[in-house]
């Protein structure tokens, strides 16, 4: 009896301690995959954020392009990103007369921006003469607000002064990208099989385009946010 019962409780030992060890080589195995999808989506955002892209069409979002199918590997695990987005802005343009005073970095509208705007609302916001282009070299944005006096700070001084323009004040714009990381094998990345998935609020100083371009690269991902970042179980 003393045996059997020895038998049978070194049996439930043995078969509870290979459990474990089972276990902990598979959470081993999936941790290393999820930090590889973490690390991969890292490097994705950082390619997006200076690059005038949102995806507007859901493709691949890893550098370089060569091909439809890109994909990084980290800690052996290789591991492929996709991206989808839209441009957002939470207000329109404002078209406002002033004048360019003689310091060239200085503009005082007509209009009391103290009955129509709170304190430095338009910070960040983009000026423009559609009627003399040459007056503001591309993304000259404003930098601070008096309401008190109606003036406004640039960041660039204006090429030239003068009075009774009629001004554009275009407000700053988001790129919204969702990335969804994959092991590359399972590739494209969806929501259905993504170990990550990231979605993060690029801004950018310029709204030309969608927000920046090719031309003016400087003004992509002047700061940028993260919204939301969800991580699921590796077997996916």
């Amino acid at each position: 009896m003393f045996i059997v019962v020895g038998a049978l409780a070194l049996t439930a030992l043995v078969s509870f301690a290979g459990g474990a060890l089972l276990n902990t080589v598979n959470l081993g195995a999936q941790r290393s995959v999820q930090y590889a999808a973490d690390g991969a989506t890292d490097i994705a955002i950082q390619s997006v954020r200076y690059r005038p892209s949102y995806f507007p069409t859901p493709s691949n979002c890893l550098t370089p392009r060569s091909s439809t199918t890109q994909s990084i590997s980290i800690d052996t695990r290789t591991m492929a990103v996709d991206c989808s987005g839209k441009t957002t802005s939470n207000s329109a343009p404002v078209q406002i007369r002033g004048s360019i005073l003689s310091t060239e970095l200085t503009i005082q509208f007509e209009t009391s921006l103290s009955t129509v705007t709170p304190p430095n609302f338009f910070v960040g916001w983009e000026v423009t003469d559609p009627s003399q282009p040459t007056h503001f070299v591309r993304t000259t944005v404003i930098e601070s607000e008096d309401n008190a006096t109606s003036t406004v700070t640039l960041s660039t001084p204006a090429n030239s002064s003068g009075s009774g323009l009629s001004l554009e004040l275009l407000p700053p714009r988001e790129r919204v990208v969702t990335f969804y990381t994959c092991l590359a094998a399972k590739a494209p990345c969806t929501s259905a099989n993504a170990i990550v998935m990231a979605v993060v609020d690029f801004n950018d100083s310029s709204p030309l385009g969608h927000a920046c371009t090719a031309s003016s690269s400087q003004t992509c991902g002047t700061s940028m946010s993260i919204s939301q970042w969800l991580v699921t179980l590796a077997n996916r």
